[in-house]
């Protein structure tokens, strides 16, 4: 398995208690790198719903773990680690890939700068020259500014292409740069380039239409709101989508 700064590494973990009562135990499942941890999670089992003090001699428990890879780590080897009651288990190893970073913009066709709360600052964005036609995949490249309250955070960027009623012709929703470059992985100051191929839900439209842009939460689906105070930005300019 190869991850990335900011992506996920999700691991289950079976466990079966051989007598009961159990003490209320607290495994420890780390990601770690040359002797340093990465990532942990310390809970109770099953998000801390179930505990071992609750649990039924040879009952059988299955639980799900999340790791998340942080930004300050470095390319090379990482191993899964469980410990518990001073026992160490290595589950594995994963391969850490950091790409490279960029921290000076380039140039952008359309710039512009709206901040997205803490996390982000979008500067501009690029569209192909050529004629949009319908039906046909519609790529918009943005470039963000990670702010100091990237690290830590998940989110997704949405990209519409909307009628002047407002209804959604074409969008593609996705992770930064085709999930390579999750938010949470971000370092402050980096420049990301995030292209969207954004598809046609509505092959059959002709007319005027513009692109808002914004980000969410995945699991809530709250938005981030901007500088401006709304939960998405219409790029500047209006489009017209032809045969």
């Amino acid at each position: 398995t190869t991850l990335a700064p900011g992506q996920p590494l999700f691991v289950t973990l079976r466990w079966q208690a051989t007598h009961a009562p159990l003490p209320d135990l607290r495994p420890r499942l780390a990601l770690v790198q040359a002797g340093r941890e990465l990532s942990a999670d310390a809970a109770a089992p099953a998000l801390g719903r179930y505990p071992t003090d609750r649990w039924q001699a040879g009952e059988t428990v299955v639980e799900h773990r999340r790791l998340t890879v942080p930004p300050e780590a470095a390319s090379g080897p990482a191993e899964v680690v469980l410990s518990l009651n001073g026992h160490r288990l290595v589950l594995g190893q994963v391969e850490v890939r950091v790409g490279e970073r960029l921290f000076t913009p380039p140039p952008i066709a359309h710039p512009m700068e709206v901040r997205f709360g803490s996390v982000v600052r979008l500067l501009g964005y690029d569209l192909p020259d050529r004629p949009i036609r319908a039906g046909e995949p519609l790529t918009l490249t943005l470039y963000w500014e990670a702010l100091e309250g990237a690290a830590g955070t998940h989110y997704t960027v949405f990209t519409h292409l909307l009628t002047p009623e407002g209804q959604i012709v074409a969008q593609h929703d996705g992770v930064p740069a085709g999930g390579r470059k999750p938010t949470g992985g971000w370092l402050p100051g980096e420049i990301i380039v995030d292209p969207h191929p954004m598809a046609f839900r509505e092959p059959d439209y002709r007319g005027p239409a513009r692109i808002e842009v914004g980000l969410y939460n995945p699991t809530t689906g709250e938005r981030l709101i901007t500088d401006r105070g709304e939960d998405f930005v219409y790029l500047p300019g209006e489009l017209e989508v032809g045969q």
